[in-house]
């Protein structure tokens, strides 16, 4: 399901207020691209096996668009669920 617009507003709230001069710590780029939508983090245990039953980790997904770096945000955390 897309992220609405006050979702995506949410995460541009986020990402100004806690990257400093909202520069990616790669390159020192500042353009951001917000997915579209929301990703899981796949959880694994300790022998590298996906774990396909339990818990989940929603996040938000943001791309530096000049080095491709992804910030991920906890979506529940950040309220968008």
């Amino acid at each position: 399901m897309p992220l609405t617009s006050d979702q995506q507003e949410k995460i541009r709230n986020h990402l100004t207020t806690y990257l400093e001069f909202n520069k990616c710590p790669i390159c020192g780029g500042n353009k951001w691209i917000i997915e579209g939508e929301l990703s899981v983090l796949q959880l694994f245990d300790s022998q590298y096996k996906m774990i396909i039953e339990g818990k989940v980790a929603p996040v938000a997904v943001v791309t530096c668009e000049q080095c491709y770096y992804c910030l991920t945000f906890n979506a529940i955390k950040l309220g968008l669920l």
